[in-house]
């Protein structure tokens, strides 16, 4: 096998994979959520044991994705309440909502518990909660619609009034995570610098309306690739916490872009002797090309 090689200089070898979540392309890890996917490339990126190279980038740059999940989803649709010494845990329907239809919701449930008035002001955009039951009521920190709402942790008074600490929320997820097996190099830092995730390949910003796409390009961000024995690339799409996002069963398109540097290439063979070489072969093994054993 003759080589190519630039002296000192490395050789950059480029292959690109146009992938998405659709089941004809990929095989999905959590079904209809469509945000864990893998992909099996062993016919297309054999880079094991290959030792003309150096090291191998990856980057992402290109990617659409739908904001298709719900602003209540299965992360934040409990409500906790302590009323006097009754508890009661709600469950919110999963869904898109707005200041009305939200406030609309949380009347329906809370009218299992008697008593409730639910006001919002349109000038600091808080709720304020009023129960003529009981004067002492407590929103839990069991509760995980609390931002929404506008609290943390958990909430109470003694007069029979609360008004949030915080503007509720019907923001949708202000961004994408994009997770890949492959790396440990882009990371999240929580408190006291907690890592919250080594493997991620881009954080794509949520600007798109509900239901709307949104398109990413970056060529600027390529990671290192630790591992090259590439088998299943498992892509994951997370919120910050690194919980899984439901797209309801919408898929995502996305383009990874490999550079492999490389000490040497093959040189690949003339055309009269690959002719020739083609025409000496019989017919039922013209589909393999083995050209280490080849002479130009």
């Amino acid at each position: 096998m003759e080589k190519i090689e630039y002296g000192n200089e490395l050789i950059k070898d480029t292959k690109v994979l146009h992938l998405s979540t659709q089941t004809t392309s990929s095989i999905l890890l959590n079904d209809s959520y469509k945000s864990k996917v893998s992909y099996d490339v062993r016919g297309y990126l054999n880079l094991e044991n290959d030792d003309s190279i150096e090291y191998v980038t990856l980057q992402m740059p290109y990617a659409v994705i739908c904001n298709s999940n719900y602003i209540v989803n299965e992360y934040n649709n409990t409500l906790e309440v302590i009323l006097g010494v009754v508890t009661t845990r709600y469950t919110l329907t999963q869904g898109n909502y707005t200041l009305s239809t939200f406030t609309a919701l949380l009347q329906t449930l809370l009218t299992t518990g008697a008593g409730w008035t639910i006001t919002s002001n349109a000038t600091t955009n808080k709720y304020t909660f009023a129960n003529s039951v009981s004067t002492n009521f407590t929103f839990t920190s069991n509760t995980t619609c609390d931002y929404i709402i506008g609290f943390t942790g958990s909430v109470s008074t003694t007069t029979g009034t609360l008004t949030m600490l915080r503007t509720y929320n019907f923001l949708p997820i202000p961004r994408f995570i994009i997770r890949c097996n492959l790396l440990s190099d882009g990371i999240i830092l929580g408190v006291n610098s907690n890592v919250a995730g080594s493997d991620i390949l881009a954080s794509i910003p949520n600007v798109a309306r509900n239901n709307g796409l949104i398109t990413y390009e970056n060529n600027a961000s390529e990671f290192l690739v630790k591992n090259l024995a590439l088998g299943l690339i498992t892509i994951s799409i997370t919120d910050d916490n690194g919980r899984l996002i439901n797209f309801n069963g919408v898929s995502s398109y996305f383009v990874l872009k490999f550079n492999i540097f490389r000490r040497y290439i093959k040189k690949p063979m003339r055309f009269d002797n690959l002719v020739d070489y083609i025409n000496k072969v019989p017919i039922s093994q013209n589909n393999v090309v083995q050209e280490e054993t080849l002479a130009e």
